[in-house]
């Protein structure tokens, strides 16, 4: 690679100009970038799996649950946080153990 070349953000399609002399090509622009290519990914691997969860019903039934997904995460979030405290008990600590100095 030379300096100078040029190539354009995953993200953001704007231009990039690289630096040459062993560094790695860069692939974002900036870390904003970085960071919303991640959350798409991330977001992306979550669908996938609800996709995979949900593959033996209807395809309409499917469409209606990714919609009630997508419109009502924060509960969907919040119910299986609630989920995952209940079956660990009400009585289980959560934090680790003490730690004595």
């Amino acid at each position: 690679m030379v300096y100078g070349d040029k190539t354009t953000c995953k993200a953001c399609s704007r231009e990039i100009v690289q630096i040459g002399g062993g560094h790695r090509q860069r692939q974002y622009c900036n870390d904003s970038c970085k960071q919303r290519a991640y959350q798409e990914r991330k977001e992306q691997a979550y669908l996938a799996s609800l996709r995979a969860l949900w593959a033996g019903y209807l395809p309409q039934t499917q469409e209606f649950l990714m919609f009630l997904t997508r419109q009502y995460s924060e509960v969907v979030n919040w119910l299986n946080v609630r989920t995952q405290m209940l079956d660990r008990g009400p009585f289980v600590r959560t934090l680790g153990p003490k730690v004595y100095g």
